[in-house]
């Protein structure tokens, strides 16, 4: 990976833009010129990134069509209203790219998806009516580092999104009380996966202790982990609500956005709340997240006027959808322009990425996968560390058309 020595950005570029509005993970080391995920507010071509499981530098296409746009979106700053349209016009196109217009569905935005499990927080813990939360974390081995704390209403880094200085693990101002995490781990202690049964009966005994506490139950379910994962499978969330119904409020982590667009909108006619990010698997810059609200919550959210004084470290008005006048009227006004443009770069993928035929997209993905798996049974003998892979639990669904999605992306 080449070094760039003593980098700096300029005042007010695209690069600058790119890396502000985010937490310490979006700094960029001078001597390097990369973030901590190894990423360049700049296109790289040459250089492979970590992964797109965990973040990729930006494209050279998608810094191009930027530049054409900065100097004329940077001129809202003054505008109010022209923010709002910005803000708006990004709702519309990633609702129009998802085929979710005419759902219903709300957007709200946020620098990572770790700020998105706050937001998600946020809302839950207030249509609860006071009861006290108890968080529910599958796959707590596989998310991202900050993501329990975040569940638990603390900081999850040393400074916020918009550069105010916290300390990690302390408690978000009027967001934490009341709240208990549990965390569900995919593997044993020597790394080899538990049985789904063995995962499915610790989430059914958890939910019904808290339920049986006159607790509400927010369950956060790992669509697909930093590894590959699925946890639980739809049937059993399914089981949860028939038998728990209100008590629960099943938020799905599709971060990775390894799903199909008929798994997403099954998420959300279902009444789930999902968290996506537009910088994983689309490998926009890093970072941006999203919270998508199903119909059936939106009217009870948008009315949420008690907002926790911590989260305006974290949020501000033009995250939240322009008719949530209740809820909006409670935020600092405050345009993250870095937000932005990673999340303007991220549509620009996806527009590109579903403007190729599924049928292709199906063949190399699966072609993908299988030169993989042929690569990695050839060198099984080279592999000191263990006998065999341990191959991610998928936990597909029958009934459910996964299109691409349906085969490994992740090893």
């Amino acid at each position: 990976m080449p070094m760039i020595t003593d980098m700096h950005l300029k005042p007010g570029s695209l690069e600058e833009i790119l890396v502000s509005g985010g937490d310490q993970r979006c700094d960029i080391d001078p001597r390097t010129g990369l973030n901590s995920f190894g990423c360049s507010p700049y296109p790289t071509p040459d250089v492979l990134s970590y992964g797109s499981s965990t973040a990729s530098s930006i494209s050279e296409y998608a810094f191009a069509q930027l530049e054409h746009e900065c100097a004329h979106i940077l001129e809202y700053d003054s505008n109010p209203a022209s923010l709002d349209s910005a803000f708006e016009a990004l709702r519309h196109d990633l609702l129009e790219i998802l085929q979710l217009t005419g759902t219903g569905t709300e957007i709200v935005f946020s620098p990572s998806g770790t700020d998105s499990t706050l937001q998600a927080l946020l809302l839950v813990k207030s249509a609860a009516q006071n009861k006290p939360l108890d968080c529910i974390m599958m796959a707590s081995d596989e998310t991202g580092s900050g993501v329990p704390n975040a569940l638990s209403g603390r900081h999850f880094s040393n400074i916020t999104s918009k550069g105010l200085p916290v300390y990690k693990g302390d408690s978000i101002a009027g967001l934490n009380s009341g709240i208990e995490l549990y965390a569900i781990a995919s593997r044993c202690g020597n790394g080899v996966y538990r049985s789904v049964q063995e995962i499915d009966q610790q989430l059914m005994e958890t939910v019904a202790q808290s339920v049986s506490n006159g607790n509400h139950v927010l369950l956060q379910v790992m669509e697909c982990s930093k590894l590959g994962s699925r946890s639980p499978n739809l049937e059993t969330i399914a089981k949860i609500k028939h038998r728990f119904g209100n008590d629960v409020t099943v938020v799905i982590d599709a971060c990775q956005m390894r799903l199909s667009r008929k798994r997403l909108k099954r998420y959300l006619s279902s009444g789930f709340i999902v968290l996506i990010s537009g910088s994983k698997f689309f490998t926009g810059p890093p970072f941006s997240g999203a919270l998508l609200i199903p119909r059936s919550m939106a009217h009870t959210f948008q009315k949420c006027r008690v907002i926790p004084g911590g989260l305006a470290a974290y949020t501000s008005r033009y995250d939240w959808p322009a008719r949530w006048d209740a809820l909006r009227s409670a935020f600092p006004i405050h345009a993250n322009y870095g937000q932005l443009f990673r999340w303007r770069a991220a549509v620009l993928e996806m527009q590109r990425y579903f403007s190729i035929p599924l049928a292709f997209r199906r063949e190399v993905l699966s072609n993908f996968s299988n030169m993989v798996e042929s690569l990695i049974a050839d060198r099984k003998s080279d592999i000191s560390l263990f006998q065999t892979p341990l191959l991610p639990q998928l936990n597909r669904d029958s009934d459910i058309d996964d299109e691409e999605m349906s085969v490994q992306t992740i090893f």
